[in-house]
């Protein structure tokens, strides 16, 4: 996605140089020879500075300015700039321009965020049409409309209480088949007012919440408005925008529409999400790119999906998980004890570290991750179970047995990179079965009813 063409004035090394902005990419233009050899000059230090910094990374950077508009603007990019004669130009991850209005300017309680994915969320987009009745000669917009649940989910983050409903904006088409459509927005709040740093991160928020809901991480935010309050008019302003510019292409293919776990089922377990992606606690490193990725298997996609799988389990079970028996865990608690107790006498501190390092060890086994998948699998039978005999044929112990000893085999080859390691067909089976399971462990502990889990699958896989 290309943004649009901006030019104005911008702040760079103390001195206000004019900007061009056009493809993602901010060129700055010296006012004078003196000034383009003095660019050219601390470019080249900077260069040598950045190089002497070999074990740091090079800082992330805002730069300030004004567009010919007369809008604030914020340019987030990193201190390295390409140069050329003492011209330079930076490649931009993202842009806010705003409204100049005196104190408070850039900061804001509301945002609205659009993206294509959010109108197969909830399908509040239905075509309004012009209609012409002959007999009266009048026009008429008719349309089937469909009543708005707006509230998506409320969750915490930094000290604010955040919350998220559906909206909705209208686009007029004189030329089209359809007078007017409506299309779906999420509608963001905060609790106190925000800063761009802050929105941004917001924003990342909704764009993983919906790579969870499609199972993909080509997500784009198309568009981020932003409004501030009138306590004269005691409503919301437009006050500004925010552009996303470094983000992947859309996803093209046509299943988009329907491969989404929808607002009417995970309504009940949104908030819990919302939650574990503002954590950070919601692995997503293994989806797909895209549609087109999810049916492709290798090495690393699977290792990724098994770091998933044990990622999930340790966040909802952790210690809760009885895969072994009272008599293995009390004996293992003991011998554990009698480890940390000798390291205390330890003539030395790395004799000490190595009784640590022992009972972290003992203290971290017996918990197989056949074992783990077997215990999941058990939890969730009531969804699992039809899942697994559709595949499978049947859904007795044996199967599921067969592809938790199958799944723990491809896992231990392929992290210790075994030579041995054969894929047959039935291990893909086995592997969407693993990728169900993460799955069916969110939402369940999310609180979405086994109905709506086996629909959010199907839609998903």
């Amino acid at each position: 996605m290309k943004s649009k063409r901006l030019t104005g004035f911008v702040e760079y090394d103390g001195i206000d140089l004019p900007f061009l902005f056009e493809d993602d990419v901010l060129r700055l233009f010296p006012v004078s020879q003196e000034v383009q050899a003095e660019q050219g000059a601390r470019s080249f230090e900077r260069m040598m500075d950045n190089f002497k910094k070999k074990d740091m990374w090079i800082p992330h950077i805002k730069l300030h300015g004004i567009t010919t508009e007369g809008k604030e603007i914020v340019f987030h990019t990193i201190d390295s700039p390409s140069e050329e004669n003492g011209f330079l130009s930076f490649r931009i991850y993202d842009l806010c321009q705003y409204r100049n209005d005196g104190g408070g300017s850039g900061k804001f309680r509301r945002m609205s965020v659009r993206l294509a994915e959010a109108n197969y969320f909830y399908g509040v987009s239905r075509h309004w049409e012009l209609q012409y009745d002959t007999d009266t000669r009048k026009r008429s917009i008719v349309s089937q409309e469909k009543p708005i649940e707006p509230l998506v989910g409320k969750y915490s983050y930094k000290g604010l209480s955040v919350t998220v409903r559906l909206g909705e904006r209208s686009q007029i088409s004189y030329g089209g088949e359809h007078f007017l459509t409506r299309t779906t927005t999420l509608e963001v709040s905060t609790s106190k007012v925000i800063d761009y740093d802050t929105a941004l991160e917001l924003v990342n928020h909704i764009r993983l919440f919906f790579c969870f809901l499609t199972r993909r991480r080509n997500i784009v935010i198309d568009e981020v408005e932003f409004w501030k309050e009138s306590k004269q008019e005691e409503s919301f302003g437009l006050h500004g925008s925010i552009w996303i510019v470094n983000q992947p292409e859309p996803e093209p293919n046509e299943r988009r529409n329907n491969r989404i776990i929808s607002y009417l089922l995970i309504k009940k377990g949104a908030d819990s999400i919302l939650q574990a992606v503002a954590d950070n606690v919601l692995y997503l490193e293994h989806l797909p790119g895209s549609i087109g990725e999810s049916s492709r298997h290798h090495v690393g996609e699977m290792l990724l999906n098994f770091a998933a799988f044990e990622r999930e389990f340790s966040n909802l079970y952790g210690e809760m998980a009885s895969l072994r028996s009272d008599h293995y865990y009390a004996a293992r608690q003991k011998a554990c004890d009698w480890l940390e107790n000798e390291g205390k006498g330890a003539s030395s501190k790395k004799e000490r570290r190595y009784y640590q390092d022992f009972a972290k060890l003992l203290h971290n086994s017996g918990s197989s991750f056949e074992a783990k998948m077997s215990y999941v699998q058990e939890q969730h039978r009531q969804v699992m179970a039809p899942i697994i005999a559709g595949k499978y044929g049947n859904a007795d112990k044996a199967v599921v047995a067969g592809i938790c000893r199958r799944m723990n085999d491809i896992r231990n080859k392929c992290a210790h990179g075994r030579m041995d390691l054969k894929f047959e067909a039935i291990h893909v089976l086995d592997l969407q079965i693993l990728m169900i399971l993460t799955y069916v462990m969110r939402l369940k502990a999310s609180g979405v009813e086994d109905a709506a889990v086996k629909e959010a699958v199907h839609a998903v896989f």
